[in-house]
């Protein structure tokens, strides 16, 4: 089902102009906006009105990096995993991938890290558990800070580090009792909350059960999991005004050539601020459905920023 959240503030925009909102399907999954002049399109999360073939190709991953690479990106190596031998191999020239599925969302199915042939097997099957179309991704590792860039029409209208579940100590708890007093937070919970829960079964598989029992000293940050994912506790800063200008340019290029009126581009790199080498991408996803958990909720630092009022203007401003 559609972000919850992410309709609620395009029906909260709606209203403030006075527009009308209605549930197109049973489900919720689809509305309907129309304006003041009459013009309905129809919406599913942030994605209102068609965007024709971009759309179908940011759904896939595979899809992604070949138009990316057609467009003469270099991008980090990736292929299909056809068969376990030809994964393997791709391991090995490439020392450390992730696996992921061709087609989920939210960080569902991935896996990183991948280094032997055991945890291969064992990722792929995971890949396949939540892959539709049954494809599964390889792609080497990048190492950085996990970034969204939110393209809106012919602006980069926000970006967020995304961060991993992390802990900060207070000198007094374990991290175990940290996390249980960071799951207290009233944003947090497992349904349509801004932030989830953090699992303390993961984390402990993640760093250990020893270390699940150590004191932090204040201040100090632990961070819990492999995947910087809202969806499994992770925060989001936001990082806006640190974007190279380069980068920016980049980004609404990607969303041009695909045709999209909106676009959120996942990226990993050590610095926001610095210019990539030419040509080079360092690109996990796009996502033409793209959540504003990340932009409204940046409970990491940073400014709140609500894409609403911005997306019903490129969408509507014909």
């Amino acid at each position: 089902m559609a972000n919850s959240i992410t309709r609620q503030a395009i029906k909260d925009e709606v209203a403030r102009r006075g527009w009308e909102f209605q549930l197109a399907t049973a489900d919720a999954t689809f509305f309907r906006v129309t304006n003041t002049s009459g013009r309905s399109l129809l919406g599913k999360g942030s994605r209102i009105g068609s965007d024709g073939n971009g759309i179908q190709i940011a759904i896939d991953k595979y899809q992604t990096y070949s138009f990316l690479e057609k467009l003469g990106y270099k991008l980090p190596a990736f292929t299909l995993s056809d068969d376990i031998g030809t994964a393997n191999e791709f391991m090995q020239q490439h020392t450390l991938i992730a696996v992921k599925p061709a087609d989920a969302e939210q960080s569902k199915g991935v896996t990183v890290g991948v280094n032997d042939e055991s945890g291969l097997k064992a990722a792929i099957d995971t890949a396949l558990t939540y892959s539709t179309s049954g494809r599964v991704v390889l792609q080497q590792q990048l190492s950085g800070k996990l970034y969204r860039l939110l393209v809106v029409g012919d602006t980069l209208f926000a970006a967020a580090y995304r961060r991993a579940a992390f802990v900060t100590g207070d000198g007094m708890h374990t991290i175990r009792e940290l996390i249980a007093l960071k799951n207290q937070h009233p944003l947090r919970g497992d349904g349509n909350t801004p932030l989830k829960y953090i699992s303390i079964d993961k984390a402990e598989a993640y760093i250990g059960s020893d270390a699940m029992e150590a004191v932090l000293g204040d201040g100090i940050e632990k961070e819990l999991l492999a995947i910087a994912s809202v969806s499994l506790g992770g925060e989001a800063e936001d990082v806006t005004e640190q974007v190279a200008q380069s980068t920016a340019e980049l980004a609404i290029k990607i969303t041009k050539d695909l045709g999209l009126s909106i676009c959120g581009i996942d990226i990993i790199c050590d610095d926001i601020g610095e210019a990539f080498p030419e040509a080079y991408l360092p690109i996990l996803e796009l996502n033409s459905m793209p959540g504003f958990k990340l932009h409204l909720f940046p409970t990491a630092g940073g400014r709140a920023r609500d894409p609403a009022p911005a997306i019903l203007d490129v969408v509507f401003k014909h």
